[in-house]
């Protein structure tokens, strides 16, 4: 027998660099479905119009140059949140009709609406409420008399 024919190492690395393309593609196509559809929803068109909204909000919010401090009050198992609205001068801005949308990002089933009532000038706060401890983002929301968003915040808010 004559061993005269070399190995050819360019057929396994064909075949190996085939498997690794379909792999590859596999992986990546398996990590698109365990990812939520975010551009593909139902109701597409009005979360649109929502979005624009709210981009107008932050506009507003931005030309006002409105500033507005936060403190959550916490007496027992109760939370109430406090809110203070003034204008570049250090104005108390008073007369608003204000709400907050607490989300707790680790249960979505924790997310409340809550109004915020004008308790003194410029002092507007929320009925108590039972909030867990931990991290919560908080959007304020302030309409005027003509119920136009003359504030519109996206914060985030610790529970002690």
């Amino acid at each position: 027998m004559d061993r005269s024919r070399k190995f050819n190492p360019w057929p396994i690395g064909i075949i190996i660099g085939l498997c690794l393309v379909v792999g590859v593609n596999g992986y990546i196509f398996f990590l698109a479905q365990q990812n939520p559809y975010e551009l593909v929803t139902k109701n597409y068109y009005q979360k649109a119009l929502r979005y624009e909204s709210v981009i107008q909000a932050q506009e507003v919010t931005q030309r006002n140059g409105w500033k507005l401090e936060h403190s959550l009050i916490r007496k027992n198992e109760a939370s109430r949140l406090s809110v203070s609205i003034t204008d570049l001068g250090g104005k108390k801005i008073n007369g608003l009709n204000g709400s907050a949308s607490l989300f707790r990002p680790s249960n979505p089933n924790l997310d409340l609406q809550i109004d915020l009532v004008e308790v003194d000038s410029s002092l507007y706060q929320s009925a108590s409420v039972n909030l867990i401890p931990g991290p919560w983002k908080v959007t304020f929301v302030f309409r005027d008399a003509e119920n136009q968003i003359v504030f519109y915040k996206k914060m985030p808010l610790i529970v002690p």
